[in-house]
């Protein structure tokens, strides 16, 4: 079910902390800081245009989660510029969402 692949996807492989289930409404699930996190509805009509619904996220490792996504078979596009901070991987969330990581670089 795509509700547990979301879980996997969020939660393992992006390593977003999950919300407690107290947090969350019923038929819902919350990813991220708890106020400003990802909620996360279940749905019947699952239409998704890819470029209209995007999330962009920062993590402390773009090549440790491109491995993870990797090694469970997950396609992923990675983008490199001229700079060492012009680094972006875009990936697809089990329902289709496009999700844009971008490494954590201190300044």
């Amino acid at each position: 079910e795509r509700f547990g692949a979301a879980r996997r996807f969020y939660h393992e492989w992006l390593e977003l902390p999950e919300w407690p289930a107290s947090a969350c409404p019923p038929t819902t699930m919350g990813f991220g800081a708890p106020r400003c996190g990802l909620l996360i509805t279940r749905s019947h009509d699952a239409a998704v245009e890819p470029m209209r619904k995007r999330l962009g996220i920062t993590v402390a490792s773009l090549e440790a989660l491109e491995r993870r996504l990797a090694e469970n078979d997950w396609s992923v596009t990675r983008l490199r510029g001229l700079t060492v901070c012009d680094q972006l991987l875009i990936t697809h969330d089990p329902a289709g969402h496009r999700i844009e990581a971008r490494p954590n670089y201190r300044i």
